[in-house]
């Protein structure tokens, strides 16, 4: 099963030789609405980025569950008004954020965030009570180009690597 905007799964279905098209349901969502997958509650929420591939919508994901909730926030810069909204209320045990920029300066937070803008989202989160000491930020999508070498982060972030795993 693929899942994706109306537009991106049309043009997957494009791509794909019409024999293994068949074979594939087709699922697509809209951004703002939840649907139901594996136990979980997934509610995609139109991130702060352009795409040029087909004219499709980026979106994060609001993942809420009976064991955690997560926001998996890459390829968008500053969250949205209405995605913060669609947080109030919640609270969050994980986040996954595109920080692709180290320092404040580079054109590309237009589209991406820088880790300045990733810590004065986390304040926000923090006082309107979304995320608290225990909810994991975890900086993806870092452009290694963009970041010293090593990288070094302060508490309570985390750097994602390949394979890592949190608990809940």
């Amino acid at each position: 099963m693929f899942r994706g905007t109306a537009l991106l799964l049309k043009a997957l279905r494009e791509e794909l030789p019409p024999e293994v098209s068949a074979r594939v349901a087709w699922e697509p969502f809209a951004v703002g609405h939840a649907f139901e997958t594996h136990g979980w509650t997934v509610t995609p929420l139109l991130a702060n980025h352009l795409d040029d591939l087909y004219d499709n919508l980026p979106v994060h994901y609001l993942v809420e569950g009976k064991r955690a909730n997560f926001l998996y926030a890459l390829d968008g810069a500053w969250l949205t008004k209405k995605e913060r909204n669609a947080l109030q209320g919640k609270h969050l045990d994980t986040i996954v954020w595109d920080a692709t920029v180290e320092r404040p300066g580079d054109f590309r937070i237009f589209e991406h965030n820088d880790f300045t803008m990733i810590q004065t989202m986390v304040k926000a989160l923090v006082d309107a009570e979304i995320v608290n000491a225990k909810t994991h930020l975890v900086l993806d999508h870092l452009a290694r180009t963009l970041w010293k070498n090593p990288i070094h982060v302060p508490a309570p972030y985390l750097v994602a690597e390949d394979g890592m795993e949190l608990g809940f």
